[in-house]
């Protein structure tokens, strides 16, 4: 999630739609930053799917921070870029 965020206010992206099972989407929900279904449910061969909308601004770190799910993350590539020796 903070990897999304991060792209997001790298990039000049305001939001995410997406789509969740129930469960995943309850969950999402409460990780402290916007999010807010488009919908009701929807069943799906054996799951109950949700459209979900995500707002990202300048606020959503700390308010993920505040709910726990932030963290300082230090991102690497796990092999050399092509052409690069290591």
């Amino acid at each position: 999630m903070i990897a999304l965020v991060d792209h997001a206010l790298a990039n000049g992206i305001g939001s995410y739609t997406g789509v969740a099972e129930r469960s995943w989407f309850a969950q999402v929900a409460t990780f402290g930053w916007r999010c807010e279904a488009l919908g009701q449910p929807v069943r799906h061969r054996d799951q109950l799917l949700v459209a979900l909308h995500i707002h990202i601004d300048a606020s959503t770190p700390s308010m993920l921070e505040r709910a726990g799910i932030h963290a300082s993350l230090q991102y690497q590539l796990s092999a050399p870029r092509h052409g690069r020796r290591a």
